[in-house]
């Protein structure tokens, strides 16, 4: 994203008021006082609009982990009009090409809190594995791992869809 940018910064402020809906999940302890604070992005961060059918859907924000190179902290603004699951496909494929580009780790700071329990739910489907009270991490080499085991078992369930629609044929002697 540009943030200098004037489409840029109006997706940003747009993204703004689908965190105003949600303000205990998004913005209770973010730091942003208002829709133009919250276009200063955190210092050294990556965003990506995540985009169904040219319309925005989310935000995805990478900030680096100051103390170790290649880890990041990931933030996620929804459109609350948006397909939670049309978000989810699209997450989870790009998921590979940030860990193939850049990230050696992915973590996000989850309060236990009732209202983060969704999101909680979310970060484990997505094979975050939970390292203490409030904190998910998802390593490349286990994302790589997770990845392999899906396609083995998708290969699988091809297989076996296959072969009930393949009519088997014996040669009667």
């Amino acid at each position: 994203m540009d943030h200098a940018g004037d489409v840029d910064r109006a997706i940003l402020r747009q993204v703004y008021g689908w965190a105003e809906a949600n303000p205990a999940l998004y913005l209770d302890g973010s730091g942003h006082r208002d829709a133009e604070d919250f276009l200063d992005p955190p210092g050294g961060s990556v965003e990506y609009v995540v985009t169904a059918s040219d319309r925005p859907v989310a935000l995805l924000t990478l900030i680096p982990l100051v103390t170790v190179r290649g880890v990041y902290q990931v933030g996620l603004i929804t459109n609350p009009d948006a397909s939670l699951r049309k978000i989810c496909k699209l997450l989870r494929g790009f998921m590979g090409p940030v860990f193939e580009r850049f990230a050696q780790a992915l973590f996000v700071e989850l309060p236990n809190s009732p209202e983060f329990s969704p999101t909680r739910k979310l970060a484990s489907f997505f094979g975050f594995k939970q390292v203490s009270a409030t904190t998910f991490l998802i390593t490349k080499s286990e994302f790589g791992h997770a990845q392999k085991r899906e396609n083995i078992r998708d290969a699988a369930e091809r297989d076996d869809r296959l072969q009930r629609r393949v009519r088997v044929l014996r040669h009667h002697a």
